[in-house]
């Protein structure tokens, strides 16, 4: 491939999807929330379980439309409590 059939495609693919998009998409950050399935996972349970743990009211959530988020920070610590550490 030469140089310049090489910037042929790099400039049609930055048409398609700004070079600002990949470098977003590659930028990490610290989560601040869990979703339900997270939970879930962290604590190998049903949905059903995740849901009422979720709605339960022991750590702090907030609803984003009808989806569930929940603290990280409470979710941790109410975890580390129950855990004994």
């Amino acid at each position: 491939m030469t140089e310049k059939h090489g910037s042929e495609i790099t400039a049609r693919y930055n048409r398609i999807i700004p070079p600002f998009r990949i470098i977003k998409n590659l930028c990490t950050y610290d989560k601040k929330t869990y979703t339900v399935d997270e939970i879930q996972d962290i604590l190998s349970l049903g949905k059903n379980t995740a849901y009422r743990l979720a709605n339960s009211g022991q750590f702090k959530t907030v609803r984003v439309g009808s989806a569930i988020r929940i603290s990280k920070k409470s979710f941790d610590e109410w975890l580390d409590q129950n855990l004994g550490e």
